[in-house]
């Protein structure tokens, strides 16, 4: 049975799903999209209980990330 796709309002907005052909860079599919460009990719915990469980506000990227000058200057764009 396949896992049921999280919720909006479950999934953090930083997560990014990867192409078919970055999934050997990216095993877990997946990808964090910071607004400072960085490039992160979550541990399988993380990705579990973070991203995709609903408790992304207490991950401390996604707290720096939102408040970032970035993440302004990017939604004014």
């Amino acid at each position: 049975m396949a896992e049921k796709p999280p919720d909006e309002e479950e999934r953090c907005p930083f997560l990014r799903s990867v192409s078919d052909e970055q999934l050997g860079a990216f095993p877990l599919g997946v990808w964090c999209a910071l607004p400072s460009k960085r490039l992160r990719v979550p541990l399988r915990d993380e990705l579990q209980h973070f991203c995709r469980g609903g408790h992304h506000y207490a991950c401390s990227l996604y707290r720096r990330a939102k408040d970032s000058p970035a993440r302004a200057r990017a939604a004014i764009i």
